[in-house]
């Protein structure tokens, strides 16, 4: 960030003392995706006073720029959103994407 980025990713490998059954395996890929919002961004003025929609404005950009780089990197997929009903002490939204299994 000291660079000016302002929006980046972060990738890797996740390992965990889970015990291997069919449904599950200790060792998984995670993504984090990172923005930062200025006053410089397109948001519109409407949303300025109303903290929810523009919550909701910010998971559905989020969802909208996921779902492209998704995409680009598999080609065209059906992408599914699952929201985690886990609270994160510094974040809030938290989902996950489920891709076809022929993907995998």
């Amino acid at each position: 960030m000291k660079s000016g980025d302002r929006a980046f990713l972060v990738s890797g490998d996740v390992y965990r003392r889970d015990t291997v059954d069919v449904t599950h395996f200790p060792i998984f890929h995670q993504m984090e995706g990172v923005r930062v919002f200025t006053s410089d961004d397109p948001i519109p003025d409407s949303l300025a006073e109303n903290e929810q929609d523009m919550s909701h404005w910010v998971q559905n950009d989020m969802k909208k720029t996921l779902e492209g780089m998704t995409n680009r990197i598999f080609g065209p997929v059906q992408i599914r959103w699952v929201v985690s009903v886990q609270f994160f002490f510094f974040f809030f939204f938290s989902g996950t994407t489920k891709l076809p299994r022929t993907l995998r």
